[in-house]
């Protein structure tokens, strides 16, 4: 199983492929930086599965501590034509009926958007196929 890792990248991730499918997982990334967002989706291209971390959604008022945004990841998981983009490191002060709520809004605008991309967000005990 091919492995690639961006240690010193400025971003964080791992992809893993095996037998033709891949899942890439990126964490601890702001893309506020030039280059980053591009490093990001070439990274991530044609990925069956991106796991990404993204607590807050851009209009959330929270400090900036070098992670992105939701709308960020959903924007990578599309640059990069991922499949499906699972969202992880929720917001710690967020109820999970309210992250339903906001994936369930997320969902809608893709939908309108005519976007493929399939939008989740982790939970405990979640297992995918990839």
């Amino acid at each position: 199983m091919p492995l690639s890792y961006r240690p010193h990248s400025p971003i964080w991730a791992y992809r893993l492929e095996e037998r033709g499918r891949v899942l890439v997982y990126i964490t601890d990334v702001r893309y506020g930086e030039s280059g980053i967002r591009e490093a990001a989706i070439a990274f991530a291209r044609n990925a069956h599965v991106l796991i990404h971390s993204a607590p807050y959604l851009r209009a959330e008022e929270v400090e900036d501590y070098g992670h992105s945004r939701i709308e960020d990841a959903i924007e990578t998981a599309q640059a990069a034509d991922v499949e499906r983009l699972v969202l992880f490191h929720h917001a710690p002060t967020r109820a999970d009926d309210e992250l339903d709520a906001i994936v369930d809004r997320l969902r809608q605008m893709l939908a309108a958007q005519g976007s493929a991309l399939q939008l989740l967000a982790a939970a405990e005990g979640m297992e995918l196929v990839v």
